[in-house]
């Protein structure tokens, strides 16, 4: 339960992290689409450090 993988990036630098978000369905679903968004973002503009929720967030 809150346990999801994110996939972003090119043909040539795909990334995917495994994150945990133990919260009620709905608010799970809006913060997982909302950091996929985030990270094509990231992806776009070039930045490749990693955001702090990741770190906070990430299965362990």
């Amino acid at each position: 339960m809150g346990t999801v993988w994110l996939a972003w990036g090119t043909a040539v630098d795909l990334r995917t992290r495994c994150l945990l978000w133990p919260v009620e369905r709905t608010l799970f679903q809006t913060m997982i689409a909302a950091a996929g968004l985030d990270m094509i973002r990231r992806q776009l503009l070039g930045l490749h450090s990693e955001p702090r929720y990741f770190a906070q967030r990430r299965a362990r």
